[in-house]
This record gives C-alpha cells, structure tokens and sequence, in this order.
C-alpha cells in the first residue's frame, strides 16, 4: 500500500505591541507557560471567541487562563505566548483585535485541501506523529493529605526522556518508537527534537 503523510507546521510570528511601562517577569514564568497542552487550550479558547464573532482582548484570554488553566503569570508573559503562537493586534472594522498573520491563511488552506483530497483515497493512509515525555522515576502525583500525615521522602525525577512514535488508523507503525535521552533542561520537552534527529528518524529503515 502507497503511503503519503501530511505533517502540519507551526510558525513563529512578529511581537504584539508592549506597554510603555517596563514590567518585569522572570523568564522561568514565560518557559512553564510556553509548553504546547498550555498553548493548546489557549488556542481552543481563541477559536471559540472567533466563532462566536466576539472580539476579545488579552484581559479576556488573562481571565480564562486564571479561572481554566490555573495561569499566575502577568500579561507580559501571556503575550509572549500569544507571540510564539502567531498572534498580533491589528485593526478590523475600526477596532483593535487580536489576530492571526494574513500570510498563515493561504498555507492552512492549501494543506487542508490536500488533507480532503487524499481524505477518501482508499490507496492512502494518513501517518500521525506525537511525542511526549517522562522521567526517570516517573512524575510528581497529587493526594489528598493533612498536616497531621508522615509522607514519604519525595523521590527526585532523574533523567527526562521524550518518547515519540507513529501510526495510522491501523494502529501503531512497527519499529517508529524512539526514545531520546538528552540533557536539554528546558521546560519545553520539544527542544530535544532538532532537525537532524527529525530527519534520521523519519528516513531510517526498522
């Protein structure tokens, strides 16, 4: 069977406009926020304001980050990430609005339209990459507890490892799993990856 993968690509985009006023946030603030299930949900979130036709402000974002994401950062930080997503303030319609760069428009359109036309193809079979992460001696788990209880030492992490594979609707491909020990301390697990270990994996054979 002929196999034909589509991959989607993120782009990094030029920054918001910034208050006049320094405020200063530590960069560890801007790193715990900036990982992808964050960015994600605050994606999610835009979208249902954009469906909704409502325009929305970062104070808006800032709030459901609070209230939904447990967020503590400050606004800075929030636009940092908002940045790195491919957002800037522009007018529309007289007002000024959070809003994606023109030129991302045309490239979702292209490869959405790819994506349906091998959608049906029964010589076709779409191959989904993910990756994730662990630690060495697993991770941090909240309990219920009192002052009044003796809990064990807590067990340091160790090593991170991220874990990446691929598979279809057919289930997982055979000999795709990779496993990349590394000493990249950012809280972002997908620094580990780079573009010649991309490329070694996705080529290699078994």
């Amino acid at each position: 069977m002929k196999t034909n993968a589509l991959f989607a690509i993120a782009f990094n985009l030029p920054n918001e406009p910034r208050s006049s006023k320094p405020i200063i946030e530590s960069v560890t603030e801007s790193k715990k926020y900036g990982d992808f299930d964050f960015k994600k949900d605050l994606q999610r979130k835009i979208w249902d304001f954009q469906k909704a036709k409502i325009n929305f402000t970062v104070s808006d974002l800032m709030e459901y980050a609070r209230t939904d994401l447990e967020y503590t950062g400050g606004k800075t930080t929030l636009l940092k990430i908002l940045k790195s997503m491919g957002y800037k303030y522009k007018f529309v319609n007289n007002r000024k609005t959070l809003c994606e760069q023109t030129y991302l428009l045309p490239q979702k359109i292209k490869f959405l339209r790819k994506y349906l036309q091998y959608l049906n193809r029964p010589d076709v079979t779409f191959i989904y990459l993910d990756g994730t992460w662990i630690y060495q001696n697993g991770t941090s788990v909240r309990q219920r507890t009192n002052d009044k209880d003796k809990l064990p030492v807590k067990k340091q992490p160790g090593k991170r490892f991220t874990i990446l594979h691929a598979g279809s609707k057919f289930g997982f491909l055979d000999g795709c799993d990779l496993l990349l020990d590394s000493n990249n301390t950012d809280i972002d697990y997908h620094k580990t990856m780079n573009g010649d270990i991309f490329k070694n994996w996705t080529t290699r054979d078994g």
